[in-house]
């Protein structure tokens, strides 16, 4: 694996191992600590989300693994939209087994606007700067390239 060139990105993002680790650690690691808390209490949930918690890990690992082949920008929505998923599958499975309280249910789901509005972010940071990477001309950078 060590000789993998990683597909260069077009845009913002590029192939970065501790960006890479740390988001998908940062974003799964919750999933996996309330499933763990929540299969003390009821295996049910607590089995969604340890397993959105794998899965998602899987699919971050997998995604990773294909870095030669796939761009970072591609990678890291496909990561979050798996994130969001397993997310709401979990907070679901909670609510449905009686663990998210009446007045506290509409800011458990709230929560999940994160995932869609962070992919959003990513996707415009992208674009604006894959545009500006096409308008940018690549010489004229200081004195390379023009003969001085």
């Amino acid at each position: 694996m060590a000789g993998k060139v990683p597909v260069r990105g077009s845009g913002a993002f590029e192939w970065n191992a501790g960006g890479w680790w740390g988001s998908q650690i940062g974003g799964t690691a919750w999933m996996l600590g309330v499933g763990i808390g929540m299969a003390f209490q009821d295996i049910r949930p607590g089995a969604v989300m340890i397993a959105g918690g794998i899965v998602s890990n899987i699919v971050g690992t997998w995604l990773w693994c294909r870095r030669d082949r796939v761009s970072p920008h591609r990678a890291i929505q496909t990561l979050l939209g798996v994130i969001g998923v397993c997310a709401l599958a979990g907070i679901v499975a909670l609510d449905a087994f009686g663990h998210v309280p009446a007045n506290q249910r509409l800011l458990v789901y709230w929560w999940l606007v994160f995932i869609p509005g962070l992919m959003l972010m990513f996707y415009l940071r992208e674009r604006a700067a894959a545009t500006q990477k096409a308008t940018t001309p690549r010489s004229g950078r200081g004195n390379e390239g023009d003969g001085e």
